[in-house]
């Protein structure tokens, strides 16, 4: 099971966003065991474009990190959710490193 953190800067929490997070984690989920998620939902007044979400996620093996800015916080939301389904696809595809293997060591000196 998921452990959620959403944390809301100058951002009221409401069941809408709340529920469009939980449900973009869930897609997610779906292709990756999510231990832990820790999302940011931010507006900064003072910047074009405004809003700006964060998500951390927690999961076996590396950790996953997205940042989004947008012009509506669903918007900045779903751009995150890309962003993250773009490193599930990036790592899957990569080949994995066999630490059995042994490793070539260059000799100390040049």
């Amino acid at each position: 099971m998921m452990k959620l953190t959403v944390q809301h800067l100058n951002v009221r929490s409401t069941d809408e966003i709340d529920s469009l997070v939980e449900a973009r984690l869930l897609a997610v989920s779906r292709r990756r065991r999510i231990d832990e998620a820790m999302v940011r939902l931010e507006e900064r007044r003072h910047l074009s474009p405004p809003f700006r979400v964060s998500m951390h996620l927690v999961t076996p093996g590396p950790d996953y990190r997205v940042e989004a800015v947008e012009h509506s916080l669903q918007a900045a939301v779903h751009k995150a959710q890309a962003a993250l389904v773009l490193q599930l696809d990036r790592r899957e595809r990569q080949p994995r490193k066999s630490r059995s293997a042994p490793r070539k060591c260059r000799p100390p000196g040049r």
